[in-house]
């Protein structure tokens, strides 16, 4: 039986009339159904049959369920087909492990407008007046450093290492294939169409990625900065989704994203725990590594492949 088909059957058993009194009734008896499974569970654990909770009384429950959330989609216009094939397309969208995009970004744009695609920062830490200070610097042709932006600071009452978050933006550019924010410390905005030049590599996107860095990070203090975490939670990916609809950036998934964060949070820990050291990207592959300065990479410097 399709989903369509249940609809139309179950609507001919709702024995309200009024629209709002038939969603009430159907979202407190949800409530129910689901609390009651919720305790059988708990009861039985993972045994389905039981004396005191045979599968049939699963099958019941279940099916009350299914009923009521047919009638609330009923009553609230939808059908209930798509509202399945739309959660399925969701699902995928959360859980899928492959990079969502192929081709880069700034493909197609003069060199000169593109992220490198292969790329070493050096994170260098100094004291100043006690405190601790962060430069970025990447190597010229002549071997000579050249400072990006300026120096960084935690810019908090607590060391917690902010000062090391443009590995943040380094991860965005070599998993995304976008960070407006290194587009513009090293100078190659796409001025070459000042459409893109204004919205995706303006004040307003370097804002954007500004905001979500900052955001992530104070959820990523409160959890270890992700450590031993192999998943993002949902309603973090969903805010991040939000915070970059409207710019390029909004068309990466969840897994895009997923990867983004922790694979930049590996690399934020091992520059924390040596005080500093190399970073490489990579956009072709989507990998970022951690080179501790001493140029001996440890094992656990190694993160995920791309793809």
């Amino acid at each position: 039986m399709h989903f369509d088909e249940y609809q139309r059957q179950a609507k001919q058993t709702d024995q309200f009339e009024e629209p709002d009194a038939s969603i009430e009734n159907s979202l407190v008896h949800l409530s129910e159904k689901v609390n009651a499974l919720a305790k059988a569970y708990r009861d039985n654990g993972l045994s389905a049959k039981t004396d005191s909770y045979p599968a049939a009384v699963y099958r019941r429950n279940l099916g009350d369920i299914l009923w009521h959330v047919s009638n609330v989609a009923e009553r609230l216009g939808l059908d209930f087909d798509s509202v399945a094939q739309a959660n399925l397309q969701r699902i995928k969208e959360r859980w899928n492990k492959k990079s969502s995009r192929d081709a880069l970004f700034d493909d197609g744009f003069p060199q000169n407008e593109q992220l490198p695609r292969k790329l070493r920062l050096k994170f260098t830490e100094l004291s100043n007046g006690g405190r601790s200070e962060v430069i970025l610097s990447t190597q010229l042709a002549t071997g000579m450093d050249f400072q990006l932006g300026s120096r960084i600071t935690d810019n908090s009452r607590t060391d917690d290492g902010y000062r090391y978050h443009d590995v943040f933006h380094l991860a965005h550019a070599a998993v995304l294939g976008w960070s407006p924010v290194l587009r513009a410390l090293m100078k190659v905005k796409r001025k070459s169409d000042p459409r893109i030049d204004e919205t995706e590599d303006g004040a307003r996107a370097i804002s954007c990625e500004e905001g979500l860095t900052a955001f992530v990070f104070q959820h990523a203090k409160e959890r270890n900065y992700f450590e031993g975490a192999d998943r993002l939670e949902f309603e973090l990916l969903r805010t991040l989704e939000r915070m970059a609809m409207g710019l390029e950036a909004g068309s990466c998934h969840y897994s895009d994203w997923t990867k983004a964060v922790l694979e930049g949070y590996r690399v934020f820990r091992l520059l924390m725990t040596n005080r500093g050291g190399y970073v490489d990207i990579d956009l072709t592959a989507r990998r970022i590594e951690y080179v501790p300065l001493d140029g001996n990479v440890p094992a656990e410097a190694k993160g995920a492949s791309g793809g």
